[in-house]
């Protein structure tokens, strides 16, 4: 379940496989009801919310990324379903939220495994950052603070002793690799979270359940220097840490549990807080230096944070574009670099509530506002004080896990892998449950349980068959697309050019939609010289992906080799406007209108030779008035005011103009630009271009010419002929 978060299409494929065979049979057998669904507020809720993403893939950005994005959704609500009509009743809901503890606790077990062997788990440590299963820290230091909570939640249902004891050593667990997943944010949202579940907590167990809490703290105090030598030394070591994290925290929850103890809860909470105080204090000076330096380095002004601010100023653009149907699942990606305040690069939006919104518009996300409304309240009825002391700890042990990865999710892309969604739409199962327990105790809820009723009719469902049956060729359509499209690279790669085409071109065909494979056969039909297949081909890509600025930069070129000029300069301009904070975009628009410009010089239409070089000058100032009126400027990322290609092809174009001083002026800001970039190759071609527009203002023997030109000729011998063919058109 937790492979790599099942964050990639394949784990996705076999996840969709199990859950919507499940559900079939409970189908088929006439366990679940179908016309049942929609009952209760949370699964309306749930439904409207599946109905936006379908909805939004009518006008989808990316076609394929939101099918793809509704077979999740199909998941998760196939999850919620499940969960709620087979988990009913307080006892159930325990032994649900123990089977999840235990799912959160393997990756947790691997993680250790992976940093003391014998095997390695790729990506199972990052930057001395604990990663596991879920191959990013952060998701896994989220999902082990949800383990937290629960563990702390359960045990004050838990009757017997041996479990709550256990409960506290996998509470030591999750809490060590919290800390030593170097989640910042994770931190932070916990300590609220855990404040919140003491507050929620009934009066009567709200002592002992702080208790038990400085008992778990006392454990992993004291495992916390061998477990970070282990990490850090990649050894045995991480395992002692643990096991003296656990064997301490189960023995202080013992000793707190003892009649003779509850009876001095305030002198002996006092005692362990002193002794946790103590303990930290010595610990600190012994952490390593990185685990120190994430503590301080909490700030608003840290490059994540401001980059997370961007992110969500940028969804915030993307919403008032497309406000009600959105741009479809997977749409974020596939417009995010046309709103981005500065190049930046990543595949989500970091906030699951803006990025819902963006995908499946105002439906979607006024559907995932009351789902955590009706959440809550499904938790906490107005009649909650009424329930047993096991039932309430059950309640608040599930709003708290649950709540933990909402608020985690306004900061990270926790809920884009699916296992952590998987997570959170069981616990919106279990609140759901709760309602139909209500539903049933009121005499209403007969229709909501998983058995038959009697006499019922059973027929074959046919239409839910038929619906599984396309969901999994689909799913398997597209793993079949990445596959093939996967291996053509490593084929081309490995200079087996005529199989590589071979498989791309059936990657397109079993995958129909991938705009990638289909571009990347274009780009290698091109090379093959076959134009025209490869025009058509990246033609179909940009219809699929219409947003995508590598794209139509291909197919600028590709239309522009066919002599379709027009369509060549529509395809730039797009690619510009799709990635405006990219500089290469502007630079493979001037380079064109310079081309175009020569182009029509050559065949004698000077008119519009000279309306393609002034627009040059034009693209230049759009980019430089960009660059320096973004908020985000001074990111490494930034679009820069101009470059040194820039400065070049803008140049030329007054040089065309005969503006001789103005070229001048620009070859020479493209020189130092150059020699800022560390580029010889652009360094001699604006010594050419100096040196000849100097010869044009004065001489062919001018002095200062001639030096910029053997300068351009030293650095770059090819400059030669550079020169020869511009003094063609110069001319």
């Amino acid at each position: 379940m937790f492979f790599r978060g099942l964050f990639f299409l394949p784990e996705q494929m076999v996840a969709l496989a199990v859950v919507g065979l499940f559900f079939l049979i409970f189908i088929v057998s006439s366990r679940l009801d179908l016309r049942a669904i929609g009952r209760t507020r949370m699964e309306l809720a749930a439904l409207l919310l599946f109905g936006g993403y379908l909805l939004s893939t009518v006008l989808a950005a990316q076609l394929r990324s939101a099918l793809l994005e509704l077979l999740k959704y199909g998941l998760y609500l196939m999850v919620f379903i499940l969960t709620s009509r087979a988990v009913r009743g307080p006892v159930q809901r325990v032994v649900a939220l123990w089977t999840i503890l235990v799912g959160l606790t393997a990756p947790g077990v691997v993680g250790l495994f992976s940093v003391s062997g014998p095997w390695h788990y790729p990506g199972a440590i990052f930057e001395n950052k604990l990663a596991s299963t879920f191959q990013y820290h952060n998701s896994f230091g989220a999902v082990m603070a949800t383990g937290l909570v629960l563990a702390l939640g359960l045990q004050v249902a838990t009757k017997p002793q041996w479990q709550r004891l256990l409960l506290g050593a996998m509470g030591a667990l999750f809490g060590l690799c919290v800390i030593y997943s170097q989640s910042r944010g994770t931190w932070l949202i916990s300590l609220v979270v855990l404040a919140a579940l003491v507050i929620l907590t009934i009066r009567a167990e709200r002592s002992l359940l702080v208790a038990r809490f400085l008992a778990i703290g006392v454990g992993i105090v004291a495992g916390m220097p061998f477990f970070g030598r282990g990490l850090h030394q990649l050894s045995y070591w991480i395992w002692l840490g643990w096991l003296i994290a656990g064997v301490l925290a189960a023995a202080v929850t013992y000793v707190v549990e003892m009649p003779t103890i509850r009876r001095h809860y305030g002198a002996v909470a006092t005692a362990l807080v002193i002794i946790g105080i103590a303990a930290s204090v010595i610990l600190v000076s012994r952490l390593p230096a990185d685990l120190v330096a994430r503590f301080k380095s909490l700030s608003l002004r840290d490059v994540n944070v401001i980059e997370r601010f961007a992110f969500d100023i940028d969804s915030l653009k993307m919403i008032a574009a497309s406000p009600l149907l959105g741009y479809g699942g997977g749409g974020w990606f596939a417009v995010y670099k046309r709103f981005q305040s500065y190049g930046y690069t990543t595949r989500l939006g970091h906030n699951n509530f803006l990025q819902t919104w963006v995908e499946g518009g105002i439906l979607g996300f006024a559907a995932l506002i009351f789902m955590w409304y009706w959440f809550f309240r499904a938790l906490f009825p107005r009649d909650s004080t009424k329930s047993a002391t096991d039932e309430r700890a059950v309640m608040t042990a599930v709003a708290m896990a649950g709540g933990f990865l909402g608020l985690h999710s306004i900061i990270d892309f926790d809920l884009s892998l699916g296992a952590i969604s998987i997570i959170l739409w069981a616990l919106f199962g279990l609140a759901n449950g709760c309602v139909l327990d209500r539903e049933v105790k009121a005499g209403h809820g007969r229709r909501f349980g998983l058995l038959p009723a009697a006499g019922a009719k059973r027929s074959f469902p046919v239409l839910p068959v038929l619906v599984y049956a396309l969901a999994v060729a689909l799913a398997a359509s597209l793993f079949a697309g990445d596959r093939l499209q996967n291996r053509a690279l490593a084929e081309y790669n490995a200079g087996q050019s005529p199989l590589a085409m071979s498989n791309m071109l059936l990657a397109a065909r079993v995958d129909p939609l991938n705009s990638t494979a289909l571009t990347l056969a274009a780009q290698m039909d091109e090379q093959a010289g076959k134009y025209d297949i490869a025009y058509a081909l990246n033609s179909r890509a940009v219809k699929f992906d219409r947003f995508n600025s590598v794209i139509l930069t291909t197919q600028s070129r590709m239309a522009y080799r066919l002599g379709r000029g027009d369509e060549a300069v529509w395809a730039a301009r797009q690619a510009v406007k799709m990635e405006p904070q990219e500089e290469l975009r502007y630079e493979t628009l001037a380079n064109l209108y310079v081309t175009l410009g020569k182009y029509f010089l050559s065949q004698g239409n000077t008119q519009q030779a000279q309306s393609f070089f002034q627009q040059v000058p034009t693209l230049g100032a759009e980019m430089a008035q960009r660059g320096e009126q973004n908020y985000f400027k001074n990111s490494v990322n930034a679009l820069p005011p101009d470059t040194s290609a820039m400065e070049m092809y803008e140049g030329q174009s007054l040089l065309a103009l005969r503006q001789w001083k103005e070229a001048e002026t620009h070859f020479q800001a493209g020189i130092d630009l150059g020699v800022k970039q560390q580029d010889r190759h652009l360094i001699a071609e604006n010594y050419m271009w100096l040196g000849l527009a100097l010869q044009k203002e004065r001489s062919q023997a001018d002095p200062e010419a001639q030096a910029a030109l053997r300068k351009a000729f030293e650095l770059q011998i090819e400059t030669v002929s550079n020169y020869t063919e511009a003094l063609k058109w110069v001319k």
